[in-house]
C-alpha cells in the first residue's frame, strides 16, 4: 500500500484541509486526469491505525510551554518528517516548489539560541533569534515561550507564475500538510504544538536558504505543555 493510500489519511487532516484537498482532487481529475492525494511521511506510515487515531484524536493546540529545552534529536526528527511530507505532497500534485525551512531554536539542547536553516543534514546557523514581534504580530504573543518554531518558506511569486490559478493554494495545502505531519510526529515524542499563520515576512531575516524572496505561510510552535 502506498503512503497516499494509507487508510488513516482522513485522521491526519482537519476538516478545512480535507475539504480543500477533496476540491483540488476533483478539479485535477476533471482537468488533468491526475488525482491529488496527500501522502504521509515514512515515520507516520509506520504507525498502525489505532495509534494514528489516538494521536489525531488527542491533538489540541498548546500555546503555553514550559522552560524545558527540546532534545536536538527530537527537533531533527520532526524537521525530517516535515520536509519529507512536504516533498511527498509536492510530488503528488501540481508543484508548490521546494520549501526552505527556518528553525527558531531558543531552547534546544546542543545548539546555541539562534535562527537555523534545516537542510536535511542538520541545523545550520543563519542568524539571530527571530524577533519576538514575529509571534506578537501573528496574533500569538504567548507562543514567544515556545522553545522551537518551524518556519517553512516559499517563493510565492514563483509559485504563482508556475500555476496562476492555484499557485498559492498549492503552497498553502503543502505547508499545512507538512506541518501537520510534523505536529503528529511531535506527539509521538510526547511534545505539544500549535499550528499558526505565518509570521510577517518583514520581521523574518532574509538570510538563509531562499533569501529575501522566501515568504512564510504557516508555522509550527513546539515544546512541552505548561500545566
Amino acid at each position: 500500500m502506498s503512503a497516499s493510500e494509507h487508510p488513516m489519511r482522513e485522521h491526519l487532516l482537519g476538516e478545512a484541509a480535507r475539504a480543500i484537498l477533496d476540491s483540488r482532487s476533483r478539479t485535477l481529475a476533471r482537468d488533468e486526469k491526475k488525482p491529488f492525494r496527500p501522502a504521509l511521511a515514512t515515520e507516520l506510515t509506520a504507525l498502525d491505525g489505532e495509534e494514528l487515531h489516538r494521536l489525531a484524536a488527542g491533538r489540541r493546540s498548546v500555546r503555553h510551554f514550559t522552560t524545558d529545552p527540546l532534545a536536538l534529536t527530537d527537533v531533527l526528527r520532526i524537521c525530517r518528517v516535515a520536509t519529507e511530507a512536504c516533498g511527498l505532497l509536492s510530488s503528488s500534485g501540481p508543484p508548490a516548489h521546494r520549501a526552505t525551512w527556518l528553525v527558531s531554536a531558543s531552547r534546544v539542547e546542543g545548539v546555541e539560541p539562534a535562527l537555523y536553516a534545516y537542510e536535511g543534514d542538520g541545523l545550520h546557523r543563519v542568524g539571530e533569534l527571530v524577533d519576538p514581534r514575529v509571534l506578537t504580530y501573528a496574533g500569538q504573543p504567548r507562543l514567544i515561550t515556545a522553545p522551537c518554531v518551524l518556519h517553512p518558506r516559499w517563493d510565492l511569486a514563483e509559485a504563482m507564475t508556475s500555476h496562476p490559478t492555484d499557485g498559492y493554494l498549492n503552497v498553502l495545502t503543502t505547508a499545512g500538510g507538512a506541518l501537520y505531519s510534523a505536529w503528529l510526529s511531535a506527539l509521538t515524542l510526547n511534545l505539544s504544538g500549535c499550528l499558526f499563520r505565518g509570521a510577517n515576512p518583514a520581521l523574518l531575516p532574509g538570510s538563509g536558504p531562499g533569501g529575501p524572496a522566501a515568504h512564510p505561510v504557516l508555522a509550527l510552535a513546539l515544546g512541552h505543555e505548561a500545566s
